[in-house]
């Protein structure tokens, strides 16, 4: 009787043993596919004349993109804040919410990924500057912000 208990307890080990041996080495696709969303990656970009500079730095999570705007243009007032939108393919989409002039305002802003650099576009917006009229009417020849080290 004691060997047939021995043996069922071996067995029973076994059979735990390697379900949980099983378990551990395998990962479900859904998990893998969360943690390859939840992937953060950092880009800083930047366009420095003589008069004129603009600093971006954004994260980008799957395809949520969020980071600060600078804009410090001659002749203009300083305008900075945040960035929170979305990447389509190789184009940015997204809501800028910025302080100038004292204010708080916000604005729709698109980049196009080029290679390494970013190229701002612009289309028009709808009667309170806020919105474009049209994505499709973007026309990416505004300034070109090209790949920084993340210092302004």
């Amino acid at each position: 009787m004691r060997a047939l208990i021995k043996q069922a307890c071996f067995l029973l080990n076994t059979i735990v043993l390697t379900v949980v041996l099983y378990a551990c080495g395998s990962t479900p696709k859904s998990e893998e596919k969360l943690s390859s969303e939840n992937t953060t990656s950092s880009q800083c970009y930047g366009s420095y004349t003589d008069k004129d500079s603009v600093f971006m730095k954004l994260s980008f999570t799957g395809e949520a993109v969020k980071g600060d705007l600078t804009y410090k243009l001659y002749e203009k007032d300083k305008n900075f804040g945040t960035i929170d939108g979305v990447l389509r393919g190789d184009t940015i989409i997204g809501t800028y919410k910025f302080r100038s002039e004292g204010k708080i305002s916000e604005r729709e802003v698109a980049f196009l990924k080029q290679g390494e650099d970013l190229v701002e576009g612009f289309a028009p917006m709808n009667d309170n500057g806020t919105r474009f009229k049209n994505e499709a009417d973007l026309d990416f020849t505004g300034i070109v912000l090209q790949s920084d080290d993340c210092h302004e």
